[in-house]
């Protein structure tokens, strides 16, 4: 009811329903309308008078209803965010007149432009003005995308004339109007993930004069969400060096796709682009004929990027086995299906952009990029192409997957970057080739979520590196603790016990991801809280080592903590349950050996053997995590939103004083590698 009196703009009614709600239970109330979004302003059009007299109500009434300190804080979150709205409004406004004055030639055009942002791989630039595109990263240039496209649809709809034209003035400097679209609309994405981050997440809103920040209630939140973000970026560059140094060991030069397509361009591919003069000049590649020549190009060989994508879906999956290539990604594809699709579109792309640049003339080739880049296509011409590279049925498959269908809830471009109108695709090659299409395929369709424990590869690997550190291990146990409830991992050590809880999913790329990571550390919370109690009991500890068929008596040092497979909050605690990582947790036990950011190897063990004391450091918070965290040196990014400025208090790394910190806490590990 008080969702309709909000979207219908009813004040008084609102106002009345949360009142009487707030007296039946108004802790229970507050968190059902925080889980539901139900106070988020941009649910009405970005109006928000009606949700600001209800929160007002509500903390009026709070003094007599009771509520926590907890609801209290994001009641005033509420209402300090809802002070941008107006602005929020006006900007909404504003880019529903320039998608109505543009609308048959701007999402190609804006097309061209991510796709050019994705073909360049810029990194964001914080320090530049946000009302450039160098200052946003390339997943929020998509997701600012993906928004313009919701309004679109929301206006109108989309037809396929909308993919014939495009304005060739795009690259003039006096044609910012698309750059300003984008960042715009960016600019409302931002917002509408700040109503999520303090509706879902551990954040709060805080007004000083007209500036909204948003912060976390606790710095150790952001720290190890931010923590994690780097740690991954990192990861993935050092997994690159690694390979293409283990090649160049080898005697071999492992080439980049870019690289090899060059050198294919300079040798006569650059001769399957031709123009086609009608119905407007534009560029066409034609997939080489030659079954040889074809060959060359799509199965030949593994690049570095392949090999880097091909090494992390490996790691990622927990996969064991030695043919990374067949780790199933969906029931009939695997990783190598969609490092071929990748690897096709990204030749596409560089194809194209080589030749543009073989055009002198500015003006001509600005023309031609904004009339080429984007290719459209019927639905059986798409299937053609990928069946270049795939058997029917999974370039069937593989189509069904990727498509933003007109039916399609959920727009992200990144996710579904095949944009369908009426049978037409239009698509983005650069968006294809570099997306994370293995983890957006798996998490879009839910083919992989944090509750799927049985047998989980992630579980097995942590179980499995326990046992190998001399630790009696046992798994997925079932019994009465309060309650018939399943344990993943009890182990125990030096008379020591162990209670893990696991949770394997995908890193999250949004803040509405995040918080469904976060959901699940409380739930593993509550689940770690209750094993804790429990085993603090007289008598309980004799009946779990009877159920597990341990022969030694209890012990007085019980320890917790919640296993993930994505890094996000890792180095954070949950109440009393650090949350840690799966590989680093592995490492730690395997080899107790770091890289630091400058690719020397740290030991961070106590002694040359590990010892049950350096688990205990490790889950206390104490060496490596304790060297990570204070690396982390606060930063704040923000941008206007016509009078107001919104701003979000983080972290960020500086790679030097990391490695600083690290020589100085483990200065006689340090082992420099030639």
């Amino acid at each position: 009811m008080l969702r309709e009196e909000l979207a219908n703009n009813r004040p008084k009614e609102a106002v009345a329903t949360m009142a009487a709600l707030m007296l039946s239970d108004a802790d229970s109330v507050i968190a059902g309308l925080r889980r539901g979004g139900a106070l988020r302003a941009s649910r009405y059009g970005y109006r928000a008078a009606t949700v600001r007299k209800v929160v007002k109500a509500a903390l009026v009434l709070s003094p007599y209803v009771g509520i926590s300190s907890t609801a209290h804080r994001y009641l005033e979150s509420v209402l300090a965010l809802t002070t941008i709205s107006p602005y929020a409004r006006q900007l909404r406004r504003s880019i529903s007149a320039r998608i109505h004055s543009r609308r048959l030639r701007l999402l190609k055009t804006l097309l061209v432009v991510v796709n050019l942002r994705f073909s360049l791989g810029r990194a964001a630039d914080r320090e530049s003005s946000p009302e450039s595109l160098d200052y946003w990263t390339i997943e929020e240039i998509a997701e600012g995308y993906s928004l313009l496209t919701s309004f679109v649809r929301e206006e109108g709809g989309i037809s396929p004339y909308m993919w014939r034209l495009t304005d060739e003035h795009i690259a003039s400097p006096y044609q910012n109007v698309y750059q300003s679209l984008l960042v715009d609309a960016m600019k409302l994405k931002q917002f509408a993930d700040a109503e999520i981050m303090i509706d879902g997440l551990p954040y709060v809103a805080i007004v000083q004069g007209n500036k909204v920040s948003i912060a976390a209630e606790d710095a150790a939140v952001e720290k190890s969400i931010r923590l994690g973000y780097i740690q991954t970026d990192v990861q993935s560059i050092l997994r690159t060096m690694e390979l293409r140094r283990e090649g160049e060991e080898q005697g071999l030069r492992i080439r980049t796709i870019e690289e090899f397509v060059r050198q294919a361009f300079d040798a006569g591919l650059g001769n399957f682009v031709g123009i086609r003069e009608e119905p407007i000049e534009r560029l066409v590649f034609a997939i080489p004929p030659d079954p040889a020549t074809r060959d060359y190009l799509l199965h030949s060989g593994r690049f570095l990027e392949e090999m880097a994508m091909i090494n992390s879906a490996g790691i990622d999956g927990f996969y064991a086995g030695d043919n990374v290539e067949q780790l199933a990604v969906t029931e009939r594809l695997t990783v190598l299906d969609i490092a071929k699709v990748q690897r096709l579109f990204m030749i596409i792309d560089l194809v194209f952009r080589m030749k543009f640049e073989t055009f002198p003339d500015g003006e001509r080739r600005h023309g031609l990029i904004a009339r080429s880049a984007i290719p459209v296509m019927k639905r059986e011409q798409l299937l053609t192409t990928l069946k270049f590279v795939l058997p029917d049925d999974r370039a069937e498959e593989v189509l069904d997957f990727l498509t933003l269908s007109d039916k399609e809830n959920f727009i992200d471009l990144q996710y579904r970057p095949f944009v369908e109108s009426d049978g037409w695709y239009a698509i983005a090659p650069a968006v294809v080739g570099k997306s994370n299409l293995i983890r957006n395929i798996v998490t879009a369709n839910r083919l992989r979520t944090a509750e799927n424990t049985r047998d989980d590869p992630m579980q097995r690997a942590v179980s499995e590196a326990l046992q190998e550190a001399g630790f009696e291990v046992r798994t997925n146990i079932t019994m009465n603790i309060d309650g018939r409830r399943e344990t993943d991992i009890f182990c125990r050590r030096d008379d020591q016990i162990f209670v893990f809880e696991c949770k394997n999913s995908y890193h999250p790329c949004s803040p509405h991801e995040l918080r469904t990571t976060y959901e699940h550390l409380i739930k593993a919370q509550r689940q770690l809280d209750i094993r804790r109690a429990w085993l603090q009991r007289p008598g309980n500890q004799e009946e779990l080592h009877r159920a597990l068929g341990w022969r030694q008596g209890p012990v007085d040092k019980i320890h917790t903590g919640i296993i993930t497979a994505n890094r996000a909050f890792t180095g954070y605690r949950m109440g009393a349950h650090p949350v840690r990582q799966a590989h680093e947790f592995i490492n730690l036990l395997r080899t107790g050996v770091a890289r630091r950011n400058d690719g020397a190897s740290i030991r961070f063990w106590r002694a040359p053997v590990f010892q049950i004391d350096d688990l205990v450091d490790y889950l206390e918070g104490e060496s490596i995590v304790r060297a990570q965290m204070e690396a982390l040196q606060p930063v704040t990014w923000s941008f206007q939103i016509g009078g107001s400025e919104l701003a979000f208090e983080s972290y960020m790394m500086d790679m030097r004083d990391s490695v600083r910190i690290l020589t100085e806490m483990f200065p006689s590990q340090v082992e420099v590698r030639d």
